[in-house]
């Protein structure tokens, strides 16, 4: 019977990871994407190839020649995986994908440290990709998927050093919540608060170790950011100019909300599938499972509902709010609900570990359900429509202008922000609505030609999805 074990928990992980990519896949490997990921991919793309630099990133000649919107690590990473394996729009699509996998382990490394099990990891992976936040932000090439890598990474090394009492598990904590300072900024510091919460799983509170503990976490996240800044005044300019520019710009009057209790809103609405799964499954299994075993975890898993709230309250601070703000939260919170389903459930699920009564089916079963999961949203993608007119015309007309070249726009383009990144992305174009005399392409929708007069100046050279290009 222990010779199959292996084969019923594989199974189970590989139909989680079959469930992700049935919901995300669609979307993934479509060409379409939500325009700050367009504009990430293209910033990155940039710097692969040498246009603008690690602390100076470039998206276009005309918009952001130097983004400093968000700090820089996430496009470097990026890139790199762009100068290793090419220029297709997919190597976008499989770093996320590449992303999505490393948070799905390391929430898997966290589960073993709060069980003492890893075979029942696929319990809070599977809550985790219930969150819709986290299958659509997959698909959208978030800056907010590389920060919560660093943040689940940072939130591991707590319970191991508290198990193994060895700061250095603080000290690489701490650094890794310096790698997502240099992500996202400060949405990356809420995992500063759970050594003192986990010193509740203890005994006794012993204060003076929250004290030293807290300390080591934040100054191994502090004094490299420091000596950065300190030593580089490329990191100084680049990290001051986005702290003015969104932070303290954040706080001083941008609004994108109605009121600082949108987000509130947004991570009730995350926690309503989750919640239910998790409400039915224990409603079905009342009578087999095991109560009591819940006291043991009740602590940790208010634990970890104080700790996701800490990255979700600070939000609030500002009336700048969008919905992926909390995607770093999303591994915390779907483990704060894995805890009691697993607790009470303990014997009827490892019932289901044991259960395997004839493993080769289960194997093949296994190998099957991943490559429909891989190949059937590949399939579909087709059907995802999103901007293909808008691509289909930039790729026509990037055959006639050269890479790197300025088309001149008409002004009411200009705020199309995707159409910036999506040239900056396929081709290198930039757009200018000015009247550069240096400019020798021009680019108008078809509705709007009657009366332009460059339309009537310069020549028609390609017609494409409701645009026209005209060359001087």
């Amino acid at each position: 019977m222990e010779s199959r074990k292996p084969g019923m928990i594989a199974f189970l992980y590989v139909s989680v990871a079959a469930l992700f990519m049935l919901i995300t896949g669609y979307r993934l490997f479509a060409g379409g994407m939500f325009v700050d990921g367009v504009t990430y991919s293209a910033i990155a793309h940039n710097l692969a190839h040498g246009i603008g630099s690690f602390w100076e990133p470039y998206l276009s000649a005309t918009l952001y020649p130097q983004f400093h919107e968000h700090p820089p690590l996430a496009f470097a990473l990026q890139a790199l995986c762009f100068k290793i394996f090419g220029d297709s729009f997919l190597i976008e699509r499989f770093y996320s994908l590449a992303i999505i996998t490393v948070t799905g382990y390391l929430i898997v490394l966290i589960w073993k440290e709060l069980s003492g099990e890893k075979k029942s990891g696929w319990i809070p992976l599977l809550f985790w990709i219930l969150f819709p936040l986290v299958s659509w932000a997959a698909a959208a090439n978030l800056l907010d998927n590389t920060l919560t890598v660093f943040t689940t990474l940072a939130i591991l090394q707590i319970p191991k050093n508290s198990s193994l009492n060895k700061p250095v598990y603080l000290i690489l904590g701490g650094f890794a919540i310096f790698a997502g300072l240099l992500t996202k900024g400060p949405f990356a510091l809420f995992p500063w608060v759970l050594p003192f919460l986990w010193e509740f799983t203890k005994p006794a509170f012993r204060l003076k170790k929250v004290l030293i503990n807290t300390l080591i976490l934040v100054a191994s996240t502090l004094i490299p950011l420091v000596l950065l800044m300190t030593f580089s005044a490329q990191a100084h300019n680049s990290l001051q100019t986005y702290w003015m520019k969104q932070v303290a710009g954040s706080l001083g009057g941008v609004e994108t909300v109605s009121g600082r209790q949108y987000i509130l809103g947004v991570l009730a609405s995350q926690l309503i599938v989750p919640l239910l799964v998790a409400a039915f499954t224990l409603l079905i299994f009342r009578n087999r499972g095991d109560k009591s075993s819940f006291h043991n975890y009740r602590k940790i898993s208010v634990i970890l509902m104080i700790t996701g709230l800490c990255a979700v309250v600070p939000v609030m601070i500002s009336m700048k709010q969008r919905s992926f703000y909390i995607l770093d939260s999303m591994p915390v919170f779907a483990l704060m609900i894995a805890i009691p389903v697993w607790a009470f459930l303990r014997e009827p699920i490892t019932r289901l570990h044991n259960y395997s009564p004839a493993s080769k089916p289960l194997k093949y079963t296994a190998l099957l359900v991943l490559v429909l999961s891989l190949t059937a949203p590949v399939y579909f993608a087709r059907f995802n429509k999103r901007d293909q007119k808008t691509l289909s015309m930039i790729h026509e007309i990037s055959t006639v202008v050269p890479a790197g070249s300025t088309i001149r726009i008409k002004p009411s383009l200009y705020t199309g922000w995707s159409l910036h990144s999506y040239f900056a992305r396929y081709s290198g174009i930039s757009l200018d609505p000015s009247d550069n005399p240096a400019v020798l392409y021009y680019l108008a929708p078809d509705s709007s030609l009657q009366g332009d007069n460059i339309a009537t100046q310069w020549n028609p050279v390609r017609q494409s999805n409701g645009f026209t290009l005209f060359k001087k």
